[in-house]
């Protein structure tokens, strides 16, 4: 404990500190003053005496600002640091608290994983909570990257893959999409299929929130195969999770369901299923229009032969040229249309001349 010498020079600090206008200027300027063995007594008034507020403001800015160890002054606050990660649903102010050591102790990354990994197994569903977007902030902004062992944080995203709270399995998506480009061959593929378990959830938010996340470059998958029992679905949560889990897949077999969807009778979901088409994967979208332009069904090729202005290069339209013989009108028309929209050119369904035009423009290339 302080002595009552102490404890008055460090009450002399505060009242200097609550009349200042610059709360944060005033507080530089003590640390800057002030005899490091007074800053212990003074965090001593401010634990025993002060508001929530005065003791977050005093805390994080110590955190920030001084460059004494914070580890030390906590504990001779008898604030355990651990306690304050595993234990915050203790006080309102707690997490506050968690958030400034968590700051303090960047210089000893192994205390931080070590806390925040007993976070995560808290029974307190806030401080699991907690923990994982700690984890997730502390990342993000570095580089190289804060923590040491990410194989770690992924077993830490399979723990709470299964979580009973919504909230802290909701989390998990954020974090994986932070760590997803570091981490492992094997840990991409454990988190790929935490993602196509979460598509099948009953809860419509952590459907989408996994199939947004499956979007990530790295996550990406290479066969549609685990998402169709998914497209069969009657409800409409289940659908729109499908349908963003199409543009997450680099299987050309995408494009028959996306043409499907944007004949759907859910305007949000043709929209979608449109600017899929429009914008996706370029390769994969041209490849899957090309494969099912002898599609039976008419309406299907002349949506086909619609998006595949959005998907070939001038040099690329003999496919196009070709279905201007196709046996229904109405794609015959769309494919002059897509023609005229992909070269400029307007030879409507005369396609000797936009067969001499394309091999003009070819040997000129």
């Amino acid at each position: 404990m302080a002595t009552d010498e102490q404890n008055c020079i460090a009450k002399r600090y505060i009242k200097q500190f609550i009349a200042s206008s610059s709360k944060v200027a005033c507080l530089e300027t003590l640390l800057s003053t002030t005899e490091d063995d007074l800053i212990v007594p003074l965090m001593y008034y401010l634990h025993e005496r002060g508001d929530d507020e005065l003791k977050k403001v005093f805390i994080v800015d110590i955190a920030t600002t001084s460059s004494l160890d914070a580890v030390p002054i906590l504990t001779s606050l008898s604030l355990n640091i651990q306690e304050l990660i595993c234990g915050c649903d203790k006080a309102p102010y707690q997490f506050d608290f968690m958030y400034a050591i968590i700051d303090a102790l960047r210089i000893n990354r192994i205390k931080v994983v070590e806390y925040l990994t007993q976070g995560v197994s808290s029974p307190v569903p806030q401080t699991r909570l907690e923990s994982m977007k700690a984890i997730t902030l502390l990342e993000y902004p570095h580089k190289p990257s804060f923590f040491d062992d990410i194989h770690q944080i992924a077993n830490i995203i399979r723990l709470l893959a299964d979580d009973p709270d919504r909230a802290v399995h909701l989390s998990i998506f954020g974090a994986i999409l932070t760590f997803a480009e570091r981490i492992s061959t094997d840990d991409k593929q454990a988190m790929q299929a935490i993602l196509l378990s979460a598509l099948y959830d009953n809860d419509s938010e952590i459907q989408l929130e996994a199939a947004i996340t499956l979007s990530e470059p790295s996550l990406r998958l290479d066969s549609i195969d685990p998402v169709r029992p998914l497209l069969s679905a009657a409800d409409e949560d289940s659908q729109r999770a499908a349908l963003f889990a199409l543009d997450a897949i680099d299987d050309p077999a995408v494009v028959l369901e996306l043409l499907h969807f944007a004949r759907n009778d859910n305007a949000e979901l043709a929209r979608k299923a449109s600017s899929i088409l429009r914008w996706g994967q370029r390769q994969i979208i041209r490849q899957g229009l090309l494969d099912t332009r002898s599609y039976p069904d008419a309406a299907f090729r002349q949506l086909v032969v619609e998006y595949l202005a959005c998907a070939l290069e001038k040099e690329d339209t003999e496919p196009l040229i070709e279905m201007l013989d196709d046996p229904d009108e109405h794609v015959r028309w769309q494919a002059a249309e897509s023609l005229g929209r992909i070269t400029d050119q307007h030879f409507l369904l005369d396609k000797k001349r936009w067969n001499a035009w394309l091999k003009e423009y070819t040997a000129k290339k």
